[in-house]
């Protein structure tokens, strides 16, 4: 049930053309199912880019990212490990502007991008943090 949710509300995003960045200012009257993603596996987190035409779910479990695109997988990364594309203890995942997924891995303290074909694309790490565990990436990449 907790899939088919996520799908409605990717499908949602999808119909009304919204993105991370946009909000929808009026009240939205109904909407019609076109499609359904089998994840396979369960999915804590799912963000569709507009400007890429992917949708990215996050599965905790996992510790990886499936990248959908007309409802097939295309790609997907993580997994545990300490390569550029694995990780230690994956906590959230945010979409930029550009179409690009960064990623949260909590236990290194870093926060991965990637293309939104899921090659690497650099890192940032997060010095003086605790435990980070959400991520949120603004229009200006900030």
């Amino acid at each position: 049930m907790k899939r088919y949710l996520i799908f409605a509300m990717m499908i949602l995003f999808l119909m009304v053309g919204c993105s991370t960045n946009v909000r929808i200012s009026r009240p939205l009257e109904s909407f019609t199912l076109v499609g359904q993603i089998d994840t396979a596996n369960p999915v804590n987190k799912a963000i569709f880019s507009v400007r890429s035409n992917t949708v990215f779910a996050l599965s905790k479990d996992w510790q990886q990212i499936h990248f959908f695109r007309d409802f097939k997988r295309v790609n997907s990364i993580g997994g545990m490990g300490l390569e550029r594309s694995n990780f230690q203890r994956l906590s959230d995942i945010a979409v930029d502007s550009e179409g690009s997924l960064w990623a949260l891995d909590t236990i290194p303290r870093k926060i991965r991008r990637f293309s939104s074909d899921g090659m690497w694309a650099g890192e940032i790490e997060i010095k003086g943090s605790a435990q980070p565990e959400l991520l949120a990436v603004a229009a200006d990449q900030t």
